[in-house]
Formats: structure tokens, sequence, C-alpha cells
């Protein structure tokens, strides 16, 4: 076996990936990979240099041309819009690697689109970094995508919900999104990056959330007054409500 089939197979192994689905993220065969593993056969220099950026080392190290796996600069992979069906991680949804944060542990970044997260401290055109996961817990920021379905990931709060999870976003005037068999978490987030700082237009976009929120409350508090219930009342039906969809 040569250093390069030897060493190939090491890394994948160490990722966790059957050569089915490491030959996925590059739009290869199992068979492709076997052949590589084996030895039968070598990659192409544009394929072989797609490995080493996965896995962080150099070409000179697959190759077997160093003794060493010292890592380089680590970067990930900054996501685009998602293709149906294809891996997460697959070279056909992103162009372009990106430097995480100092002390930020990722596998991938997106970009953020919208203001569904804006309470969250999470701005449009901010980048989000993400470790893979397909199982979060409830509380979590995720990245979730609609299976079969050309879209970029949605950032949103995982949330269990009378014992239904659902996506949450951080600004009520989105509502909770089902989660069903169709969608698919496909990471956790663990930094964030923003070019520059935050700017007037972003505070003042918080504030006028506030403001709708405060209104729908000073609403909720008229109607019950002129439906002739007290503050006693109200506070005991909050409880009540709470403890209902907790569960209690």
């Amino acid at each position: 076996m040569s250093d390069f089939a030897h060493r190939l197979k090491e890394l994948r192994a160490d990722k966790n990936l059957t050569q089915l689905e490491f030959g996925a993220l590059f739009n290869l065969s199992k068979q492709t990979i076997s052949g590589y593993e084996k030895g039968d056969a070598s990659p192409p220099l544009e394929t072989l240099q797609k490995f080493a950026d996965y896995f962080n080392v150099t070409t000179d190290y697959l190759l077997g041309r160093e003794s060493n796996a010292a890592p380089l600069l680590h970067r990930v992979p900054l996501l685009g819009p998602i293709k149906a069906g294809v891996p997460i991680l697959s070279t056909d949804n992103y162009t372009e690697t990106i430097e995480p944060p100092a002390g930020v542990i990722a596998d991938f970044a997106a970009p953020v689109e919208g203001d569904s997260m804006i309470f969250a401290g999470i701005h449009p055109s901010d980048l989000a970094f993400f470790r893979e996961c397909n199982e979060p817990k409830p509380g979590y920021i995720v990245a979730a995508r609609v299976l079969d379905y050309d879209a970029a990931v949605n950032l949103k709060f995982f949330v269990q919900k009378n014992g239904q999870a659902v996506l949450r976003s951080a600004n009520p005037d989105y509502e909770d999104i089902p989660f069903t068999k169709k969608h698919a978490v496909v990471g956790i987030m663990t930094g964030l990056i923003r070019d520059g700082s935050p700017i007037l237009r972003d505070y003042e976009t918080i504030i006028y959330s506030k403001e709708r929120l405060d209104e729908r409350w000073n609403q909720a508090v008229l109607q019950a007054v002129a439906d002739g219930i007290n503050p006693e009342q109200f506070t005991a039906m909050v409880s009540m409500m709470k403890k209902f969809l907790k569960g209690e």
C-alpha cells in the first residue's frame, strides 16, 4: 500500500466517514475511493488538492513526502445555495473557504440572510460558523435545511414545543416552523463574525421590532381589562399556561 493510500484511509477514518460518504463530498464513487485506498489508482492533481484542503494538510503529507501532518491555517467551506440531494459539505455547495475566528471550532460557515435572528444579535450579512450535527439539543441555534429543495440553510433556534420540534426565530414577527421529516439539522452554531461594527440602522431595526412586540402586549392587556380580568387573574392564567406548555 502506498503512503498516499494509507494516509487517505487513515484521515477518512478519523473523520468517521465511510468510503461512500467521503466520495459523495467530491462527486466520486465508493469504488473510486476504494481504488485510491488500495493503491490501485492515483487521483488527479486537482482532486488531490481538494483532499488536502478538506483534511487541512499539505499535498506533500498526503503523498508521503512529509512525515508530520502539521495543520495548515484552519479554513472551512463557506456555503452558498444548497443543491438538492447533494451532501451539505459537497464541493458543489461552496466555492471558497474562510478562516473561523480565534477559538471557534467549526466545520463550515454560511452567510446570514434576513432579520429572523436579530434579537439573538445575529444580523443580515453576518457569517455564522457551525459544527456538523444532526441531533441537536433543544435551545441550540442550528443550521437547518429542507430536504430535496434548493435553498440556503435556515438559521433558527431548535425548540421542543408540546412534544413537537420546531424551528424558532429570534424575532416575534416570524412564526415557528414545525420540524418535519422534510427538514434536517446540519449543524449547530459555534461562532459569528461581522463585517465592521454594528451600525445605527441595526439598532433602529431592533428598537422598531421591540416597539411592535410591546404594542402586541399592550393590546393583550387592554383586551383582558375589557373582558373584566383583573391583574391577579391575569397572572394566574399566565402561570397556568406556562405549566401547561411545559407539560407539568
